[in-house]
């Protein structure tokens, strides 16, 4: 299901939220999916049970998954959660690739024309 890599400078716990999100992002799982116990996905994973905790329990307060006492963990009914994590994520990416652009003297009409550019490319491909 998920895939660690121990080698990265981002934190084992930010990865299992990321690529729980991108699951769900991608319909691979689907709103009341559920998710693996902390201590499955901790032994799936050979990772600390602590760490897995962490990132639902992260996931939970972002309202991406939802906990049931006695149940388990499952992907949250509402997928609004989901929207708001990559909006942010996107306008954050998005507002440093327009500054960098602008401290590189490109004009307002060259960075519209690159991101249509790589827009139309994007659309060709799929």
């Amino acid at each position: 299901m998920l895939h660690i890599d121990y080698t990265a400078s981002q934190p084992l716990h930010q990865q299992i939220e990321e690529q729980i999100c991108s699951l769900i992002a991608t319909g691979m799982l689907r709103p009341n999916d559920w998710l693996p116990s902390v201590r499955q996905l901790a032994t799936d994973i050979s990772i600390n049970p602590n760490t897995v905790q962490r990132a639902y329990s992260s996931l939970e307060e972002k309202g991406v998954i939802v906990s049931v006492k006695g149940r388990g963990s499952f992907v949250s009914p509402d997928l609004s959660a989901i929207d708001r994590i990559y909006t942010k994520n996107i306008d954050s990416m998005l507002r440093e690739v327009i500054t960098k652009a602008a401290l590189a003297g490109w004009s307002k009409d060259r960075i519209y024309s690159e991101f249509s550019k790589v827009l139309e490319e994007e659309a060709t491909q799929k």
